[in-house]
């Protein structure tokens, strides 16, 4: 994963703090609640490290809420991004962690990462490992 992000770096990604274990584990009990999946030990390990991130309209979303004084919003933390689409079938059992303008990636309750058509949901690809989908999922946003 570590490759995954200098490339993603130098690309220009931008990657926020790293998440606080307490923020990681309430929304974890956050997303139990609302029938989701708690995230992979990958997604687990990339939140220690980093908090986010963003590359262009790209992101892989934080875990609390992350004001950004310098571009003017906020950018809303995984869990309030995973309550306004507990509605959507497609989704259930699975915690959405990044988009671009392109697709939706999610991971679901037994572990998998994939990527989904940002207008169906329906899920395109299936990773092996957590770099290749933080790479897909940032790099689409420098398009």
């Amino acid at each position: 994963m570590e490759e995954k992000i200098e490339y993603l770096k130098r690309a220009g990604a931008v990657f926020f703090p790293p998440g606080a274990a307490r923020a990681l584990n309430l929304a974890n009990a956050a997303f139990q609640q609302m029938k989701a999946s708690v995230l992979p030990t990958a997604m687990g390990t990339f939140y220690a490290s980093y908090g986010g991130a963003v590359l262009g309209d790209a992101c892989v979303f934080p875990i609390e809420d992350m004001d950004r004084p310098n571009r003017n919003y906020v950018m809303p933390g995984i869990v309030k991004v995973n309550r306004d689409m507990i509605d959507f079938k497609a989704l259930r059992r699975k915690t959405i962690w990044g988009r671009n303008q392109f697709y939706w990636f999610s991971a679901d309750f037994v572990g998998a990462i994939c990527m989904h058509d940002v207008l169906t949901l329906t899920v395109l690809r299936k990773y092996g490992d957590i770099g290749s989908a933080l790479a897909d999922c940032l790099l689409a946003g420098r398009v």
